[in-house]
C-alpha cells in the first residue's frame, strides 16, 4: 500500500512540474454568431493567455474565406513579462454577398515549445464561429419608387375613406 502511495506522489510530482496553464478568451458574440451586412468589415480580438513564468510559443491557425489576421504573424510568445497577447482578426464579407450566406471563421493556438523545454502535452485551443449575412424583410427589397408609389397610393385611399366619412355624416346633420 505505501509503495502504490509513493508511486502516485511521484507520478504527480512529474505531472505537476510540467503542466502549463494557459488558455485563449475572445469578444462574446450571441449564439456565436456574427451578423454583417455584404461588404462590412469587423474586427474581433481574441486573446492568449499565460499564466506561467515561463515563456510558450503558440503557432496561431486561421481558417476561413473572409478573415485574415490584422498583424501577419504566425507564432506568438507570451510569459512572465507578458502574460496575454492580443491577437486582431479582420472579418470582411465580399460585396457579392447574397442575404443568407453564411461564412466560418475558425482558429486555433497551438503551442510548441516553453522557454524551459519542450512542451509535453500539445493541447490545441480551438474556437470557431459563424459569419451571417442578414435576411432583409420583403418590403425593404423591394424597388425605392415602387415602395414610395404604394406609400402614396395607401395614402390617397385612406383620404378619401375618411373624406367619404365626413361627408356621410354632415349630410346626416344638416338634413335636418
Amino acid at each position: 500500500m505505501d509503495k502504490q502511495i509513493a508511486i502516485m506522489f511521484f507520478f504527480m510530482l512529474i505531472f505537476s512540474s510540467t503542466a502549463h496553464s494557459y488558455g485563449m478568451a475572445s469578444e462574446f458574440l450571441e449564439d456565436n454568431t456574427m451578423v454583417l451586412n455584404p461588404g462590412e468589415s469587423k474586427e474581433y480580438n481574441i486573446e492568449l493567455q499565460n499564466v506561467d513564468q515561463s515563456e510558450l510559443t503558440f503557432n496561431f491557425l486561421l481558417e476561413s474565406k473572409i478573415a485574415e489576421l490584422k498583424e501577419n504573424f504566425s507564432e506568438v510568445t507570451i510569459g512572465k513579462d507578458k502574460p496575454f497577447q492580443t491577437i486582431s482578426l479582420v472579418i470582411k464579407v465580399p460585396e457579392d454577398a447574397k442575404p443568407g450566406d453564411q461564412y466560418s471563421v475558425r482558429y486555433s493556438a497551438v503551442p510548441v515549445s516553453v522557454s524551459d523545454g519542450p512542451i509535453n502535452l500539445n493541447i490545441k485551443l480551438n474556437n470557431e464561429f459563424k459569419v451571417i449575412v442578414p435576411v432583409d424583410n420583403e418590403l425593404s427589397s423591394l424597388p425605392e419608387y415602387f415602395r414610395i408609389f404604394s406609400g402614396f397610393l395607401l395614402l390617397t385611399i385612406i383620404i378619401l375613406v375618411i373624406f367619404r366619412k365626413n361627408k356621410l355624416l354632415s349630410g346626416r346633420l344638416f338634413k335636418k
